[in-house]
């Protein structure tokens, strides 16, 4: 599978374009207006909502700092 994605130096995610494909869902739950913003960029990239959804969490998985209150990294 090519890679739909690249990190810039300024650690940007940089979604490729591609075509669409049919794939399993799972319930995920956000605001209106992020829907909205999600559905223009799968419009525009010709990616499924489902890959730029899971492109977004694994990135921010692999990019998380998980901080205490006090703002200490755990």
């Amino acid at each position: 599978m090519k890679a739909i994605t690249e990190v810039t130096p300024q650690n940007k995610l940089v979604l490729i374009r591609g075509r669409k494909e049919a794939q399993a869902t799972m319930p995920v739950f956000i605001p209106i207006e992020l829907h909205e913003k999600l559905k223009q960029l799968s419009a525009d990239t010709n990616l499924s909502m489902k890959e730029i959804v899971d492109t977004m969490i694994r990135w921010a998985m692999d990019n998380l700092i998980v901080a205490d209150s006090d703002g200490r990294h755990v």
